[in-house]
């Protein structure tokens, strides 16, 4: 018999990617060099959702041109395509955009390039609700890029970004982070008192490798891991990678990408998404 109502779950290559932002002092490393490794990875990986962090509007239009098969949504922490963008890119035959917006973290959310909380430059979330086309179940994406010199900001806008999160919706939030496991912000996000997020290097069903950095300052070593996907209300994590690929020579970005893939209660989420 049909199954009129769809499958029950789906799943969703997620990757997170710290991009670089494009600067002359990188020299060798500068974006012109670079860019074609940027896209590479992406099409080596094939991740339906990416969310991405520092790029600029000629580095987001770089890869909206040269990778047709995805959508972009996003505004810059400036307003428009003013500086930096937290864009996500999503497969335009895998899923459907519901409703995408973005906030600023500050006390004036929806003000663009607000700063309230010490922080020298803006920081905010850009989120994107969607569709998957086959089963008609629904994934709340957050992508964000926390403050990396105050606090203060980045535990402020990890609570912001908490009180965003839809409570029964299935979610993936992805970002820099700027802090580490043992830090208060990740802790936060990940325990009792906070959203309870998983994170996918250890709710992950297949091992990974215990050393899992992701910044290494285009040295290709390992420094810091502070590029992270979580997920709630998801049905779990089949698996977690960091993405230590280099094209001819060159690394993508400073940052290793992370590329995880999660299954997603339909059921559920379809009505969510319905009645959204």
């Amino acid at each position: 018999m049909e199954n009129r109502a769809g499958p029950s779950s789906f799943h969703a290559k997620v990757m997170t990617f710290n991009l670089r932002r494009r600067k002359a002092s990188d020299g060798a490393n500068t974006w012109t060099a670079r860019r074609d490794a940027a896209r590479a990875v992406i099409e080596r990986h094939q991740p339906d959702l990416i969310g991405t962090q520092e790029g600029l509007a000629d580095q987001i239009g770089y890869l909206e041109e040269s990778l047709p098969e995805y959508d972009v949504v996003g505004e810059a922490r400036f307003g428009g395509r003013r500086d930096e963008f937290n864009a996500i890119l999503f497969k335009k035959d895998r899923f459907r955009l519901l409703d995408t917006g973005n906030f600023w973290l500050s006390d004036t959310p929806h003000e663009p390039a607000s700063r309230t909380w010490g922080n020298l430059v803006p920081r905010m979330a850009t989120w994107a609700r969607l569709q998957d086309k086959d089963s008609g179940g629904t994934l709340f994406h957050l992508n964000t890029h926390l403050d990396h010199l105050v606090p203060s900001a980045r535990a402020k806008g990890a609570r912001l970004i908490a009180s965003r999160i839809p409570a029964r919706e299935p979610t993936v939030l992805t970002g820099d982070f700027n802090c580490i496991q043992r830090g208060g912000t990740y802790r936060f996000l990940t325990g009792a008192r906070g959203p309870g997020l998983l994170d996918s290097r250890w709710a992950c069903a297949s091992p990974v490798p215990r050393w899992n950095a992701t910044f290494h300052n285009f040295t290709g070593r390992g420094l810091y891991r502070i590029d992270y996907v979580l997920g709630r209300h998801v049905l779990g994590f089949a698996s977690h990678r960091v993405a230590r690929d280099r094209f001819d020579g060159r690394f993508p970005s400073d940052h290793f990408p992370v590329v995880t893939e999660l299954r997603v209660p339909a059921e559920a989420s379809r009505l969510l998404g319905a009645s959204a």
